[in-house]
């Protein structure tokens, strides 16, 4: 195990796969963001990732309920926003919030040369500012693009499993 307590930022989608038994990647990154804190790790997240994880979970809640046959009445919407807000409260009880503030858009618009979608930028600009030692996405093309040490949710596991 690593003696040296790691800065780790996960992408957006990295939440949102823990929080979505249906995604692919769903038992990996749950795994990882139990591995890292029981270690004693500090994940991180973009503070906007928040809005796009309470809209993903609370989107797909509802889904369930039509995939099982379930009209969304406001009884069963309520139920999916409720669980949306429980999964936002989560990542905010075991990671910190990298602010976004005027320093980091400034940074995250100055990326587009670097990388042309937004939300990633905004993602790279927090990872440059917490000083991460790694961000981890499962977008290939982020981590191919990024200006940081990025690692896929898989590989990420690898490093704290084996202690490098």
């Amino acid at each position: 195990m690593s003696t040296k307590t790691l800065n780790i930022v996960c992408d957006t989608n990295v939440w949102i796969d823990a929080f979505i038994p249906s995604r692919q990647r769903c038992t990996v990154a749950r795994e990882l963001l139990v591995c890292a804190t029981s270690q004693g790790h500090n994940l991180l997240y973009s503070g906007h990732s928040l809005v796009d994880v309470f809209y993903e979970v609370n989107r797909e809640a509802k889904q369930w309920f039509r995939r099982s046959g379930m009209e969304v009445d406001e009884t069963r919407a309520h139920a999916a926003r409720a669980h949306a807000w429980s999964c936002v409260e989560d990542i905010h009880e075991v990671a910190v919030a990298i602010a976004c503030d005027e320093p980091t858009v400034w940074y995250a618009l100055k990326l587009r040369a670097l990388n042309e979608d937004l939300e990633d930028n905004f993602v790279l600009a927090a990872a440059q500012r917490a000083h991460a030692d790694y961000l981890v996405t499962s977008d290939a093309r982020l981590r191919r693009n990024a200006n940081v040490a990025t690692l896929s949710p898989e590989d990420m596991l690898t490093v704290l499993k084996e202690g490098l």
